[in-house]
This record gives C-alpha cells, structure tokens and sequence, in this order.
C-alpha cells in the first residue's frame, strides 16, 4: 500500500492558500478549546500510569492562567477535580484537536503547555513523548522534545584550608609594605 503524506497532514501550500482565500485564524480560547486543553494536559499528566503532584500543580497554575471569565474558571477547576481521579484517554480527544489546526499559535500554546506538564515530574517516559508527537502531528506543529530530566545539582563545597606558614609570611610582608607605603604618604603631606 503506497502512503502518502498528504493523506495524514495537509501540505504547507494548503495551509497558505486557506490562508490567502479568507480563512482567518481565530486566535481567541474559547471555553471549549480551554476545556479541551485542561483534558489534553491531564491525558498527559497520566500517560505514564502516575499523576503526581508536581503535574497536578502544573495543570492548576494552566487553569489558572486560562483567558477565560472567573466563573468559567470555576467550571475548569470542577471539571479537572473529576478528571484527576479519572484521567481522560487520548483516542476521544483526537478528533476536536483538529480545531488547533487552524490557529497556529494556539496549537504551539498547547503543545508548549503538554510539554511542560510532562517534564514537571522529572521522569522520562517514552510514552508521554509518544502522546506529544501524537497531538503534535494532528494539530499541524513540528514534533517537540519532552526536555530531559536534569540531575539535581549538588552544592558546591568549598574546601577552605588553612593558611600555611608561608602565606602567613606573605600576608604580613604585604601589610608592612602598605603601612610604610601609607606612613610614608602621610609623612610628605604633612611636609
């Protein structure tokens, strides 16, 4: 069976010419696109079989960051407590996804937000990176990395040891240097 791209993902010259022949990008969040963002995070968030705090946490502060009324808001937060005990599978959220289509940014936005709330846990999970390439492929953005986990980074310890018997001598020829350097200054103004 011959594939071909253009069967998966429309060409770039038919996103331009959607473009030149009046389809305008919306640009805007509408409750609905929200609420499917807030779905799509927590997919994300259990993907690897696990929702930890840190991406529960990272789901709220989207939520709260949402461009959406105070009260949808509220509906948002009431939607993903019900989602945090039943996370959503990817398969039914494919098909509206294709609304990021059409606006780019928000599609970047999104698949921007899905990376950040898969790296939170500091875990790589092939999985998680299979869901990203998955959402990033229908909603027309270029496959994204999840970052890698960075090991934690450890103090740094500074040895400090103790001054030797030559750096004491050192240290007192400077300083009778500069007291004569200074005596001898004072000396010439008072003259």
């Amino acid at each position: 069976m011959k594939f071909k791209i253009q069967s998966i993902i429309p060409s770039f010259v038919e996103r331009r010419r959607r473009r030149q022949y009046g389809v305008t990008p919306r640009t805007t969040w509408s409750f609905d696109l929200v609420q499917l963002r807030v779905q799509l995070l927590f997919a994300m968030a259990a993907a690897d079989g696990r929702l930890v705090p840190e991406e529960i946490e990272a789901i709220d502060r989207a939520i709260e960051q949402a461009p959406v009324p105070a009260a949808s808001r509220e509906r948002l937060r009431e939607i993903a407590r019900r989602l945090a005990l039943a996370p959503p599978e990817l398969e039914p959220l494919l098909e509206p996804l294709t609304a990021f289509w059409e606006d780019p940014p928000l599609a970047r936005a999104l698949v921007t937000d899905l990376a950040r709330v898969a790296a939170v846990d500091q875990l790589a999970d092939p999985r998680e990176q299979e869901l990203l390439e998955r959402v990033c492929a229908v909603v027309g953005v270029d496959p994204v990395r999840i970052p890698a986990p960075r090991p934690a980074a450890e103090p740094v310890r500074r040895v400090r040891r103790a001054p030797s018997s030559v750096d004491r001598a050192s240290q007192e020829r400077i300083r009778d240097a500069v007291r004569r350097a200074l005596e001898s200054s004072y000396e010439q103004d008072a003259s």
